[in-house]
């Protein structure tokens, strides 16, 4: 692969000296033997060229997004689980308010059927005859009678009426 990058290439790193583990070879500049620290020389960091800087950018960048990307998505989750568990407690009481409604409405139904029942119980012990009803008839005003009631009484009171039908 003559063509690909490899990362020694671009961040030469001094290797570890195994060499306590190996046998000393000869040197070839007479003999003498060095230790091993001081045959290791440390090289000069070159600088990165633009377009590599580029890249670790937009490395470090899109890590960063998505991170960020992560945690919204995170919390977008966490705010859908707390809604529905909201909902399904406000559902779970509507329906039991609307069950509560209708035992309310049939306990209401029952208890005018029962009154209803003792007025007819009762209606039947005394039962309505036309010799026994009294029929009251209207005396006719005189009109000098209403002159003075007009002068000595307020004026009649007047009759609230809404300002929409009531009913229909």
């Amino acid at each position: 692969m003559p063509a690909a990058l490899r990362t020694e290439d671009v961040f030469p790193q001094p290797h570890r000296s195994t060499v306590a583990s190996r046998p000393l070879r000869a040197m070839p500049s007479g003999g003498q033997r060095r230790s091993p620290r001081a045959s290791v020389q440390v090289l000069p960091r070159s600088p990165l060229p633009l377009w590599l800087k580029g890249l670790l950018l937009v490395q470090h960048a899109s890590g960063l997004m998505t991170g960020v990307l992560c945690v919204t998505a995170i919390a977008a989750y966490g705010m859908t689980v707390h809604t529905q568990r909201q909902l399904s407690q406000a559902t779970a009481t509507l329906s039991a308010l609307q069950e509560q409604q209708q035992q309310l409405t049939n306990a209401s139904a029952v208890f005018q059927h029962h009154l209803a029942e003792q007025a007819i119980a009762a209606e039947g012990a005394t039962t309505v005859q036309p010799q026994n009803v009294i029929f009251l008839e209207v005396e006719p005003v005189s009109t000098g009678d209403r002159a003075v009631d007009a002068e000595s009484s307020s004026p009649p009171p007047t009759v609230y009426r809404p300002p929409f039908p009531m009913g229909y």
